[in-house]
C-alpha cells in the first residue's frame, strides 16, 4: 500500500472513531455520567369516588303522634274484620272497645288477638274500660287486664272517691287512667272540675279529652288541651258542626291546626284515637277523609 493510501484509511479510521466517540458522549451526557432514563409519564390523577347521599326517608305519616282507631267506630265488625279496616286505613294504633276483646277474656284469647295484630303491624295503646271503684283489687285487675295488652292507657269514667285507690295502683302497675269526658250533665264534662278532681293525685291520672264531648258542653276543646297541660294524657279526637252532629273530622268546628300547635307546645305524646261515632256499617270512606285532614294538619305544624 503506497504513502497515500495509507494515509487516506488512518483519516477514514480517525472520522469513525471520532462519531463513535461522539455517539458515546452523547449516551454518557456533559460530564461523562450516565444519562437518567426519562421519566414514566405522569397518571391521570384518580377521580375521588362522590359519597352517595340517599334520600331521608320520608316522615310518619302523623309525625311523632301515636293516630290510632277507637274500635268503636268498627262496632258492627268483627275482631277479624276490625282489625282488616285499620290496616286497609293504614293505621298502626288501637284504643280497644270491649265489644272487640272484652275485659274477661282469657289469657289465650289476649295472646291470640295481639298475635293477629302484630301480623298486621298494629299495637294497642289504650283501651276503654269501665268499672273502676274504691276496690283495690277490682281496680288493680283492670289495670293488670290492659297492661297485658301492651297499652299503657286505660281510658274511663271513674268517680272522684276512688281516686284514692287509684293513686296506689297506677303507681304499682305503672298504667295511666285517662278519664274521659262526656256531654252536658255528665260526671266529667267541664275541664275546670277534672283539673280541681285531679289535683293532688298520681301523676298517672289524667285526662282523655273528647273533642267532640267538650264541645257538646260548650268549651273550645283547644283550649282544654292547654289548660289540662300534664295532665292531658290521651285523645278522642272527633269533630261537630254547629248543630252538634258528628261529622268528618276538617269539616266541622274543630280547630285541628290549634289543637296540634297546642299538642306540640305540650310535647304531648299519648294515644290519639279517632273516634267516628256516625255510618257504623261503611265507616271506612269518612274515616279516610278525617285521616287526611289530620294529616294534613299535623303537616302544616310541623
Amino acid at each position: 500500500m503506497s504513502s497515500r493510501e495509507q494515509d487516506r484509511v488512518s483519516r477514514r479510521g480517525f472520522l469513525q472513531a471520532g462519531a463513535v466517540g461522539a455517539a458515546g458522549a452523547m449516551a454518557l451526557g456533559c460530564h461523562g455520567r450516565p444519562k437518567p432514563p426519562a421519566p414514566p409519564p405522569k397518571e391521570a390523577p384518580k377521580e375521588t369516588p362522590k359519597a352517595v347521599v340517599e334520600a331521608p326517608p320520608p316522615p310518619p305519616p302523623y309525625g311523632r303522634y301515636e293516630v290510632g282507631a277507637q274500635t268503636y267506630s268498627f262496632r258492627e265488625f268483627s275482631f277479624d274484620d276490625m282489625i282488616a279496616k285499620v290496616e286497609q286505613l293504614g293505621l298502626q294504633y288501637v284504643e280497644l272497645f270491649s265489644s272487640h276483646l272484652p275485659m274477661n277474656a282469657s289469657p289465650q284469647q289476649i295472646a291470640d288477638a295481639r298475635a293477629k295484630m302484630a301480623a298486621r303491624k298494629i299495637a294497642v295503646n289504650a283501651y276503654f274500660v269501665g268499672g273502676l271503684n274504691k276496690d283495690e283489687a277490682n281496680d288493680r285487675r283492670i289495670l293488670d287486664f290492659v297492661k297485658g295488652l301492651g297499652a299503657r292507657v286505660a281510658v274511663g269514667d271513674p268517680p272522684a272517691d276512688c281516686f284514692d285507690v287509684l293513686d296506689k295502683v297506677v303507681a304499682e302497675t305503672g298504667v295511666q287512667v285517662g278519664i274521659h269526658n262526656h256531654g252536658p250533665g255528665a260526671r266529667w264534662s267541664k275541664t275546670d272540675d277534672l283539673l280541681k278532681a285531679l289535683a293532688n293525685h298520681h301523676a298517672n291520672i289524667g285526662v282523655c279529652l273528647d273533642t267532640g264531648h267538650m264541645q257538646r258542653s260548650g268549651e273550645n276543646p283547644v283550649e282544654s288541651a292547654r289548660k289540662l297541660g300534664a295532665r292531658l294524657n290521651s285523645l278522642h279526637l272527633k269533630d261537630l258542626n254547629e248543630q252538634n252532629h258528628d261529622v268528618v273530622v276538617g269539616r266541622g268546628r274543630l280547630d285541628l291546626v290549634g289543637l296540634f300547635t297546642v299538642l306540640k307546645e305540650l310535647h304531648f305524646s299519648g294515644p290519639i284515637s279517632f273516634e267516628y261515632e256516625i255510618e257504623p256499617k261503611d265507616p271506612v270512606p269518612s274515616m279516610a277523609a278525617s285521616l287526611e285532614a289530620i294529616r294534613a294538619a299535623i303537616a302544616k305544624v310541623g
